[in-house]
């Protein structure tokens, strides 16, 4: 018998997206990278257009996991390597996550309470919490 009856055929390896398919993820990307943003900070917040401060988080939490969940299937649906490398990350990105925002809590227990190291700093919004009903509605 020689080795060239028992050997195994593949077949030919096909492109992961045609050039359709790499436009359209482009165009996505774009919109959900660059656009998404712009919608939240240059819309006026009465235009059908304008994105919430809570929709642009849900995008980038959304996102997250889309990154986590495309690691995981490269790893195992692929080579068939269980990764537990990949939830470990995640875990440390999420517990670094609480640790800023607790930082940014401040002492007084709300995240408005300094302006000059929060979001609202730069883009010129009133921050949440420091308004004249803020002392009202605060648990002190």
């Amino acid at each position: 018998m020689s080795t060239k009856e028992n050997s195994l055929t593949l077949p030919a390896r096909a492109p992961l997206l045609t050039r359709t398919g790499w436009s359209a993820f482009i165009v996505a990307l774009i919109v959900v990278c660059a656009v998404a943003p712009v919608l939240n900070m240059v819309v006026p917040q009465g235009s059908v257009f304008h994105m919430s401060d809570y929709a642009v988080a849900l995008v980038g939490k959304i996102m997250c996991y889309a990154i986590c969940a495309l690691a995981m299937d490269l790893i195992w649906g692929y080579t068939g390597i269980l990764s537990l490398g990949h939830g470990l990350f995640f875990a440390l990105g999420g517990y670094m996550m609480g640790m800023y925002l607790m930082r940014q809590i401040g002492r007084d227990g709300s995240y408005g309470a300094n302006c000059r190291t929060s979001w609202c700093s730069w883009t010129g919004r009133r921050c949440p919490g420091t308004g004249p009903s803020a002392t009202a509605s605060s648990p002190r």
